[in-house]
């Protein structure tokens, strides 16, 4: 496959430029003051040692990203899967603006109570399968992930990862400006279903050219699959992704999940419960694998469908769940019972603890990049496992997978290297100083200080892909506190900008992950998608620009 749409041509102009621009400008901070800290000119040497520090910061997307490759490389193979993308794209046909609805309205929420960028990319060759089998264009594919993303980063509302950002920086509420939050959440899934419905109606049903490693072939036989398992294996996963994504006790002062991890972390590791739950799934499971292969072979035996290996685990987990039930029910009314209790605390097991075993583990609410990682790996054993997926298969389908993404995957880094660099070298404050200034002129209207505020902030997300990173250290949040500290009620209308700013960004900038992956794995030229997506980036814009002067306005 040819790879000619231009994001790494345009990264590696943006990274030497700015590197350029370190020979013009100082270096300039700001705490309490702007302070202008010297130069610091980037040399020949550090243009090859930053995508180093690069790999070093942000190895966890690298790792994501090619596991989403690796996840596909799997499902692809998975007859289930195929029969799957094929019921949903055939029922999608006859509802299609229905679906479409639906799928942008639920992408664009989730993002905004989680801060999903790169992790929603999970699900991106999914929802660009289901529009490539109904002949949409690669523009429509990629909206349909990369859209939600944006709609959901303008309009956020609990996310720790994006509206959390604003609340520690300007030192504000979660449930500031939420009415207009909703309100600008709706609007931009508006505004991006009629661009998606009317840019399906502006082109014809294009047959797929290029061989995408994610499409599925066809399936031909008309042998009946079950598709359920895989449904609720999915379905299962992204729901506790998503459970563990949301601040319930950051955002909404619940605790619940914090204590639960409490409680399974110090129950003991060897107790009676544990026991019975572990060696009687063991057993259950077992017996259905039996049963459902004896199904199709009256004559196979317990070994020969489970293995050699599996009846010893087997009959060791018959042994030790009918003690485990005698010490239950007849407590120590047989003497083996009361040696196997006696053995365990002799060897000091009696207090031994779950976490002890597992390590430290994370509450639901509190999960991060690391987490994401183990479970997207974790999501791929059990497919292995549950459709019986060799080894040795697994591996080089996975693999498959992971190389047809690795310049993706790339590209998106070095994305992340313009960040390295700027955030090392800050010279944006320097460049955007004299704006910058006259939001804290007493002469300036609101309304203007909010459009510079806008304008500031919009350009210098082009220069980074992270939210964080760009709040504290590109141009610093701290100057919006100093500059509105007479008035704080305009801290919420400066967050409500930023992020409206910002999460605009990642539909058309370089720098955008989410829209980094898609073109890339798409095969989609950059050129292509802002010549369809401009109109719907200017709309966007004056809906964050609105919806923050009528908060000025009436607030």
């Amino acid at each position: 496959m040819k790879r000619k749409n231009g994001t790494l041509y345009t990264l590696i102009i943006m990274f030497l430029f700015v590197a350029l621009l370190t020979w013009f400008f100082p270096v300039t901070v700001y705490q309490t003051e702007f302070a202008n800290q010297g130069m610091a000119r980037v040399g020949l040497m550090e243009l090859f040692t930053y995508p180093t520090y690069t790999f070093y910061n942000f190895i966890y997307v690298f790792i994501f990203l090619l596991l989403v490759g690796g996840l596909y490389g799997i499902l692809k193979n998975i007859k289930a899967y195929r029969v799957l993308v094929e019921r949903i794209a055939n029922r999608v046909k006859e509802r299609e603006t229905f679906y479409i609805i639906v799928t942008i309205l639920v992408l664009s929420v989730v993002v905004s109570f989680t801060g999903f960028t790169y992790e929603l990319l999970a699900i991106m060759p999914f929802i660009a399968t289901i529009a490539l089998l109904n002949k949409r264009d690669k523009v429509t594919a990629a909206l349909m992930t990369v859209g939600p993303i944006v709609a959901g980063a303008i309009g956020n509302t609990f996310s720790v990862p994006i509206a959390g950002v604003f609340v520690n920086g300007l030192q504000i509420d979660y449930k500031d400006l939420l009415v207009s939050k909703i309100i600008l959440l709706l609007l931009s899934c508006i505004v991006l279903i009629i661009a998606v419905l009317l840019h399906n109606k502006k082109t014809k049903e294009t047959e797929l050219e290029d061989e995408l490693f994610f499409i599925p072939e066809k399936v031909t036989d008309k042998e009946k699959v079950r598709v359920w398992p895989l449904v609720v294996i999915l379905g299962c996963f992204a729901l506790v992704k998503l459970l563990g994504s949301i601040g319930w006790q950051t955002v909404f002062g619940l605790t619940f999940f914090t204590d639960l991890k409490g409680k399974i972390e110090a129950y003991p590791l060897f107790s009676k419960l544990v026991m019975f739950i572990v060696f009687g799934l063991t057993v259950v499971i077992m017996l259905i694998k039996y049963i459902v292969n004896k199904k199709k072979d009256k004559d196979i035996t317990l070994r020969k469908s489970i293995g050699t290996f599996g009846v010893v685990v087997f009959i060791i987990s018959i042994v030790i769940l009918t003690l485990v039930t005698v010490k239950v029910f007849l407590e120590d009314a047989f003497k083996v019972t009361t040696i196997f209790t006696k053995g365990y605390n002799a060897l000091g097991f009696n207090n031994v603890t779950i976490k002890d075993l597992f390590g430290e583990m994370v509450a639901l609410g509190e999960w991060t990049y690391s987490e994401y990682i183990v479970w997207l790996f974790v999501l791929e054993l059990v497919l292995m496992i549950g459709y019986k997926v060799k080894v040795n298969d697994a591996i080089e389908n996975a693999g498959n997978g992971m190389k047809k993404v690795l310049y993706a995957t790339l590209v998106c880094m070095f994305a992340y290297t313009i960040l390295v660099l700027t955030s090392n070298n800050p010279i944006m404050l320097s460049i955007l100083k004299p704006l910058i200034n006259l939001t804290n002129s007493t002469t300036v209207a609101p309304v203007i200080r909010i459009f510079i505020y806008t304008f500031v902030t919009l350009i210098s997300s082009f220069m980074n892909c992270d939210f964080s990173y760009l709040s504290y250290g590109v141009f610093n949040l701290s100057f919006a506190t100093n500059s509105f500290a007479g008035n704080t009620s305009m801290l919420p209308i400066v967050g409500l900008m930023h992020q409206g700013s910002m999460g605009l960004a990642l539909l058309i900038a370089p720098t955008s992950i989410p829209m980094l992956f898609a073109l890339n794995t798409l095969n989609l030229s950059y050129k292509e998608w802002l010549k369809k997506t401009w109109l719907l980036f200017v709309v966007l814009l004056y809906l964050v620009l609105v919806a923050s002067i009528v908060a000025l306005l009436i607030y």
